[in-house]
């Protein structure tokens, strides 16, 4: 097309203003559309081509990224002016990582967006990573742009990723595979309403799901699956499952299973070989997915829960047997209950990677009983983290990182179940902000 051929000859000349004026007679006549698709686009491209065979100089490029933002911004003008907030796209966090003041190629982002209808919050150029995850937990982002044109700059992008990401924690779906029903809520994951058998008497009548007839099961594979494409290069993802011992919960309810254990020798052996099958069935196929690792809560092997009989006896013997027939690691969750005579017990499991432990627990009494080799999760009272202030909360992540500064295997989390919806967003923040502020004091490897 004769105007591409002669925008190219103006960015060559240097002749921004006359470019410009010529996209706009045009978009006046064919419309901003077609000008973004027909015209931009490809001059764009031949801008980028001639780059990579080093046939068009720096600032001849720079003219190019010039012309093509007086366009994209008379285009988000225009847009903006005629376009209802919920119709926009997003939001979306966007800025240059922290040590890095190359904002062109940002710039050029952020018109493109714009144009297209997308609410963008830009923050600029040396922007930390904290800040970052602060502005788009303030604004409900989901996806965080951060530009670096140098090598030394860009590795500061790192401190923007998450060390692990979990696949949902749904365990009832576990349940529901062997026939229980779940309630759903709208704030709060769903739970076990009723149990697929009421009593010992119908263990007989179970047998090991087909993981792939269970949606609620394909769910969280299909979740899985979407975390792994996403992170899995950069970033662990860790699957969820119930050990043998503490499944049989969402098939009969903790009082049944209770009783079970405790008067039905039988039964107990028999369910236990359904849900051994059953776990080692599916761990495998979380690995198989992309899986780093399993998160095992654990309750049925912790004698602050139940006998140490119980757990020596009963439980011990079907970890050690499953654990070696999974394909990969697992870390163990102490489920809300102090956990150091646990650990006692625990630390010659095989397939074993760490522990995360109650936030009541000693870190160096716990580290002291793991060895140095194991990992060590914990620190902070997820479920309440909501009832302290940010201060309060800086405060305590600060003693707790102080305390392990000398601990290359020990990783600031929350202990107990999931950090409740209605906590405020400055309190979350409160974490990220102290361990980046702390991090510089931090001699561990």
């Amino acid at each position: 097309m004769e105007l591409i051929e002669e925008l190219i000859q103006k960015i060559d000349a240097g002749d921004r203003s006359t470019a410009v004026e010529r996209m706009k007679e045009w978009a006046g006549i064919n419309g901003y559309d077609r000008l973004m698709d027909e015209i931009l686009d490809p001059v764009l491209k031949e801008v980028g081509e001639r780059w990579m065979r080093e046939d068009i100089s720096l600032a001849q490029s720079y003219i190019a990224a010039k012309i093509a933002g007086d366009i994209l911004e008379q285009i988000a003008s225009d847009r903006a002016a005629d376009s209802k907030p919920d119709l926009l796209l997003g939001p979306v966090v966007l800025g240059n990582i922290e040590a890095d003041f190359h904002a062109l190629g940002r710039r050029m982002v952020v018109m493109f967006l714009k144009a297209t209808r997308w609410e963008v919050h830009d923050l600029g150029n040396d922007v930390p990573p904290v800040e970052f995850v602060n502005k788009a937990v303030e604004v409900g982002a989901k996806i965080i742009g951060a530009s670096a044109m140098m090598y030394t700059s860009a590795e500061n992008i790192k401190l923007l990723r998450a060390d692990i990401v979990f696949m949902p924690f749904v365990l009832p779906y576990e349940g529901e595979a062997f026939g229980s029903r779940c309630e759903h809520f709208e704030s709060q994951p769903p739970n076990l309403r009723q149990p697929a058998i009421s009593s010992s008497d119908e263990i007989a009548d179970l047998t090991v799901p087909d993981i792939d007839s269970c949606p609620g099961l394909q769910y969280m594979l299909e979740a899985l699956d979407l975390l792994v494409s996403e992170h899995g290069k950069e970033t662990m993802v860790a699957g969820i499952a119930m050990s043998p011992v503490d499944l049989p919960m969402m098939i009969m309810g903790l009082e049944g299973w209770l009783q079970t254990i405790l008067f039905n020798h039988a039964g107990t052996e028999s369910l236990l070989e359904i849900t051994r099958t059953f776990f080692i069935n599916w761990a495998n196929a979380q690995f198989a997915r992309g899986a780093d690792f399993i998160a095992l809560p654990v309750v049925f092997l912790n004698p602050s829960v139940v006998s140490l009989e119980i757990a020596e006896t009963i439980s011990l013997p079907v970890f050690n047997e499953v654990l070696p027939q999974i394909n990969g690691p697992v870390v163990i969750h102490h489920t809300g209950a102090k956990f150091l005579s646990a650990l006692e017990l625990l630390i010659d499991l095989p397939n074993v990677l760490g522990f995360v432990i109650d936030h009541r627990d000693s870190f160096s009494v716990a580290r002291e009983i793991i060895g140095d080799e194991l990992t060590m999760l914990g620190g902070l009272d997820g479920p309440n983290i909501g009832k302290f202030t940010p201060e309060e909360i800086k405060s305590q992540c600060k003693k707790i990182l102080e305390d392990r500064q000398d601990d290359p295997r020990f990783i600031l989390s929350t202990s107990g179940a999931d950090i409740a919806l209605d906590t405020p967003a400055e309190n979350i923040r409160a974490i990220l902000e102290a361990v980046e502020s702390g991090s510089q004091g931090i001699t561990g490897e």
